[in-house]
């Protein structure tokens, strides 16, 4: 099944159920879902090791498929009487090394469409396409740059309401990197904390 048949079967299903949530409350109890702007932040780790930095005076630093850093924007439908909400974003996914010799950065950008369930506690399904996943490397003794294949993932994400605007979470994507015209890859499945913001 290739990625594009993948992508449009998913998106088709996420799209059905967040239309059509299942619900057993009469019209006089019912409370509208309510659109939001999305900001969010997530620190992560796990995956394959890409790049070993090695310093003389200083601990060793690894760039991983899993990290390190992503920051996003997007949009949020806060459920309604349904309990079912839904999450759409854009984000900018990176871990580097800095060196006085170099540095080196692995970076992409993942899309992202998340069913959620539940109120103040909430548990989400959904899918994470990863665009232009890129490994660079520009030292002194050695450079280069490694692209992959855009790639797409599974998420499953908790979060807990701190404030009607603010939540914080943990989230796991369970996804591959296939290196362009290779038959290499490396599993760049990782965990983390995210908080995210409604305005």
């Amino acid at each position: 099944m290739n990625l594009k048949y993948k992508l449009a079967t998913c998106i088709t299903a996420i799209l059905l159920i967040a239309a059509n949530p299942a619900t057993a409350q009469t019209p006089t109890t019912q409370k509208n879902a309510t659109t939001y702007g999305l900001l969010k932040a997530a620190a992560t780790f796990g995956g394959d090791d890409l790049i070993d930095v090695q310093f003389r005076n200083a601990p060793d630093e690894t760039i991983e498929a899993g990290g390190l850093l992503l920051l996003g924007l997007g949009f949020a439908v806060e459920p309604g009487t349904s309990g079912v909400g839904f999450q759409a974003s854009i984000n900018y996914h990176f871990d580097s090394v800095d060196a006085s010799n170099g540095d080196a950065s692995f970076e992409r950008w993942p899309v992202e469409m998340l069913l959620f369930f539940g109120s103040q506690h909430r548990i989400g399904f959904g899918i994470s396409l990863h665009l232009s996943p890129t490994l660079e490397a520009d030292f002194d003794t050695a450079d280069g740059k490694v692209k992959f294949d855009n790639a797409l993932g599974t998420v499953i994400e908790y979060n807990y309401k701190l404030s009607p605007n603010a939540l914080i979470g943990l989230r796991h994507t369970n996804i591959d990197y296939d290196v362009k015209n290779s038959n290499t890859s490396v599993d760049g499945s990782h965990s983390g904390i995210t908080f995210s913001f409604l305005f």
